[in-house]
């Protein structure tokens, strides 16, 4: 939440960007596929998932402390959603060449939340086929691409699916 306030609340706002455009608050990055959509990132981003991992550590054990489980939720950016993205010149190449690709964020975010023992729901399965059939703006809004009212109730229906799945809430 508190990103979504820099990020709209200020950011945005002294730049005037376009949101589907790299927002370049880190290591002065252009391409938002070169870090964010690394499977080994460096520099900031690097530091970035250091960052996550010991969050999510502190969260786990928290957690553990009050007696209420933890269920990382990975929500899907656009970008791991919109196959055309990923067919542009310089984004094909490196998903070709393995350095780069919509799932990075998932397959990092995975490695620490089994590293840390906390279940990982990643809800871009529950998009894709959704935004294959019915196209990405039905499920995020084209000008700021947030959830749309169904991209919100397909969030909501994969978050409880595997927390039923898991035994943490009843039907």
């Amino acid at each position: 939440m508190l990103y979504s306030v820099v990020e709209s609340g200020v950011v945005f706002k002294f730049e005037l960007q376009n949101p589907r455009e790299a927002w370049n608050a880190v290591d002065g990055l252009i391409d938002p596929t070169r870090g964010k959509f690394d499977f080994k990132p460096d520099g900031e981003w690097e530091r970035g998932w250091r960052i996550t991992d010991a969050v999510l550590q502190k969260v786990r054990d928290r957690s553990a402390e009050i007696g209420a489980p933890l269920v990382v939720v990975g929500i899907p950016d656009w970008r791991m959603l919109d196959d055309s993205y990923w067919q542009r010149d310089a984004n094909k190449r490196r998903l070709e060449g393995g350095q780069s690709g919509p799932d990075a964020p998932v397959v990092l975010l995975d490695q620490i939340a089994g590293r840390l023992g906390v279940p990982h729901v990643d809800l871009a399965p529950a998009f894709r086929p959704h935004v294959a059939q019915d196209g990405l703006f039905t499920y995020f809004y084209e000008n700021d691409l947030h959830w749309t009212v169904r991209g919100n109730e397909v969030a909501a229906q994969a978050v409880a699916d595997a927390l039923l799945q898991r035994g943490l809430i009843v039907p």
